[in-house]
């Protein structure tokens, strides 16, 4: 069997390896205002999780098994992770491409489009209401458009509703083009639908009753627009943090799981 001291050094050396690797703003750097691209952090992020934890959880493992003792559970976890990508990548990579590819054609589907429309619509985090705005933006574009250029109002409705990108948003124009053939005013159905707010159906009534309803439409499309961009720029600003402790997270529950061994092997030596 190995001595001790050169399994001792065994273990250690992988640690040193771990902070020769690290990107330089991570370590203790004098005199230097090196700014690293992108494409740097992002090669040092995955020769990390690609390269150092793999080979540092297997020499961990190995030097448990010389001592006889049992991984701390967040490192076996990451030593089972590695084998299970090492082993049977050959298997996970193909049924992840199956997935995607199973999601997508599914959301082709009619019953897929309803659920994965309607779903959009109640994301949390207020996107649900960003995906609900932009679908309103397209609506009232598109139809203003389409009635300023003198297409018939049924069939510009039929066409809005074809280009809505969302299922609901398109099962609503639907029901207001029948009612709309049955000589109710557009801004009645419009009104009494939930997916449409009240003030498009005030703006509808108006621009139908002052005979420019093309006019509201795209005044309607303009707000919505601006209120998108608005949300988008909240959210962006709202998600930002929440990916950089996310990953954090990660990275620290990484780099903990492979300092653990550190602690307990002291432990196995007394």
């Amino acid at each position: 069997m190995m001595p001790l001291s050169r399994r001792l050094f065994a273990f250690a050396a992988p640690f040193a390896l771990l902070a020769s690797r690290a990107p330089l703003p991570l370590q203790a750097q004098e005199n230097t205002t090196d700014t690293y691209t992108e494409d740097e952090i992002l090669t040092a992020t995955k020769d990390f999780f690609g390269d150092t934890s793999r080979d540092l959880a297997i020499i961990i493992e190995k030097v448990f098994k010389d001592l006889n003792g049992d991984l701390p559970k967040p490192t076996q976890l990451i030593v089972n992770l590695s084998e299970l990508l090492r082993n049977w990548w050959f298997i996970i990579f193909p049924l992840i491409g199956l997935a995607i590819y199973g999601v997508k054609r599914w959301k082709q589907t009619e019953r897929g489009r309803r659920v994965w429309d309607t779903f959009k619509l109640r994301i949390p985090m207020r996107i649900g209401e960003v995906v609900r705005k932009v679908a309103l933006a397209r609506f009232s574009r598109t139809l203003s458009s389409l009635v300023s250029g003198g297409v018939d109002i049924i069939r510009a409705l039929e066409i809005t509703g074809a280009t809505s990108g969302n299922w609901v948003v398109e099962q609503s124009l639907e029901n207001v083009r029948i009612k709309v053939e049955e000589g109710v005013p557009i801004s009645v159905p419009i009104s009494a639908d939930p997916v449409f707010p009240p003030m498009v159906g005030h703006m509808v009534a108006v621009g139908e009753e002052t005979g420019q309803l093309e006019h509201m439409l795209s005044k309607i499309a303009d707000f919505y627009e601006a209120e998108v961009d608005a949300k988008v720029k909240a959210l962006t600003a709202l998600i930002e943090p929440i990916m950089i402790m996310f990953v954090g997270g990660m990275v620290g529950f990484i780099v903990i799981s492979m300092y653990l061994p550190l602690f307990s092997i002291y432990e196995k030596i007394r």
